[in-house]
């Protein structure tokens, strides 16, 4: 995830209006957390720990997706890049997990019939929809 999706995140959570609430939330002026939404700037450690205790996520996070914002040098890139990495698999996991929810088939109802051959109860087997079996 980017700077600005847990900004995003943030506003969400606490139901804030307006950057400058979440700003003020976290300790940071609406200018700098603004100019941060925009990838311009990162955010103090201070700020993103704020911001990852209110999104509830790790800190790191959010403090490795702040230092990707700014930071030039490759070899600090990349050694930022596996906690923002680590960050979107988690978020592919929920989503996907949100969705499965929403497609996975209600549970199938059993109820016998009644009937009975050699032994062998017939069983018939109905997806739960409300339907009540009129034995």
């Amino acid at each position: 995830m980017e700077l600005s999706d847990y900004i995003e995140m943030g506003i969400r959570k606490t139901e804030s209006k307006t950057v400058k609430e979440l700003a003020e939330l976290i300790g940071m002026k609406r200018e700098n957390l603004s100019a941060a939404k925009r990838h311009k700037s990162g955010i103090a450690p201070y700020a993103a720990t704020k911001l990852a205790q209110i999104v509830g996520v790790e800190p790191l996070e959010v403090i490795a997706a702040s230092e990707l914002v700014t930071e030039k040098n490759d070899e600090r890139r990349k050694f930022w890049s596996p906690f923002v990495e680590h960050a979107r698999a988690a978020c592919m996991l929920i989503a996907l997990g949100s969705v499965t929810n929403f497609v996975t088939p209600s549970p199938a109802v059993a109820s016998t019939t009644g009937q009975n051959y050699d032994g062998i109860q017939v069983v018939k087997i109905m997806r739960n929809s409300g339907y009540t079996s009129p034995n």
